[in-house]
């Protein structure tokens, strides 16, 4: 909408430039914050050359996993494993009570497995955790700014697990952020 040209035009106007474009993707983090089967996802810092080299082969080169290492605490790179391998990788980090998911790779041997599933489900177990342990708060009475935002990368998983549009999502309470 006229919203997003303003932006477009403002950020032009300050030399940068649409490389991808996304869209984003929310959900109240408790709706998601279901222990993944075991094994199937991890959340650690730093990332492991395993997971470097997974977010390589899904074209997040070293200028976007660089962005990841300064992102500020708390944050985490998520690893997913199925067949006994590694399957994929992510990266997740809280801010101001939202959760943000980036860099969501499945590898391709690994799709259709569950593999995203399990990421994001880590993903926001891991996240309700740092907001809770942050802000105090059970994931209960977080409200409606603990949300887990994603990037999109694949819609139509995000759509079977409930999420929404970002614009949907913000509220009066969120546009305050």
């Amino acid at each position: 909408g006229a919203e997003e040209v303003a932006l477009d035009l403002a950020l032009a106007s300050r030399g940068y430039a649409v490389s991808h474009p996304v869209a984003l993707y929310a959900a109240p983090i408790a709706a998601l914050a279901v222990e993944p089967p075991p094994l199937t996802a991890f959340a650690q810092w730093p990332p492991l050359a395993i997971q470097r080299e997974i977010w390589a082969e899904g074209g997040i080169g070293p200028a976007r996993q660089a962005v990841m290492a300064r992102a500020p605490e708390p944050r985490a790179a998520l690893l997913a494993r199925a067949q006994d391998r590694a399957a994929g990788a992510g990266f997740v980090a809280v801010a101001d009570g939202i959760a943000m998911l980036h860099a969501l790779i499945t590898l391709p041997a690994f799709r259709r497995q569950g593999v995203a599933r399990h990421m994001l489900a880590r993903a926001a177990v891991w996240a309700a955790a740092e907001l809770a342990r942050r802000y105090g708060k059970g994931l209960k009475s977080m409200g409606v700014r603990s949300v887990l935002v994603f990037l999109l990368l694949l819609p139509a998983l995000y759509l079977t697990l409930g999420l929404f549009p970002y614009p949907a999502v913000l509220t009066p309470e969120l546009r305050v952020l």
